[in-house]
């Protein structure tokens, strides 16, 4: 295991020069700095308002939630949560352009909501299963 270990380690960090050796010197890449104060107001945000307020949420739930009934709930949660972060840029529409129709082309609210649904009813059926094979 600590072969394969410093193996992928040496390959990242090969990976990691070349980038850097390769392509900073592009014209393309050359505003790197304006990404960076994104990337710490990112991490910021995470750690001072997202993280904790999903902290808050899922303690509430646990509280008030019955127990044979709290993995399949924590499951579904979890599922809608990761399916609303990866819609977001598509729900508002990041990357439309008029001048490419075929850019986003569909009803992604719709989408979402239907896939929400989905999640929510495969949820229900979970912790009604795991309620009948509680009681037997």
């Amino acid at each position: 295991m600590r072969v394969v270990r410093w193996a992928l380690v040496l390959t990242g960090t090969a990976t990691m020069v070349y980038a850097a050796v390769v392509l900073a010197p592009d014209a393309r890449f050359s505003k790197v700095g304006k990404v960076i104060p994104w990337l710490v107001g990112a991490a910021l945000a995470h750690d001072a308002l997202i993280a904790p307020l999903v902290c808050l949420f899922a303690a509430v739930a646990v509280a008030r939630i019955p127990t044979r009934y709290r993995r399949a709930v924590q499951g579904g949660l979890f599922a809608a949560a990761v399916v609303t972060l990866f819609a977001f840029p598509l729900l508002r529409g990041y990357g439309k352009r008029d001048d490419v129709p075929s850019a986003l082309p569909l009803d992604y609210g719709r989408g979402l909501v239907i896939v929400l649904t989905v999640i929510a009813v495969i949820t229900v059926a979970a912790a009604l299963g795991s309620r009948r094979s509680l009681d037997r």
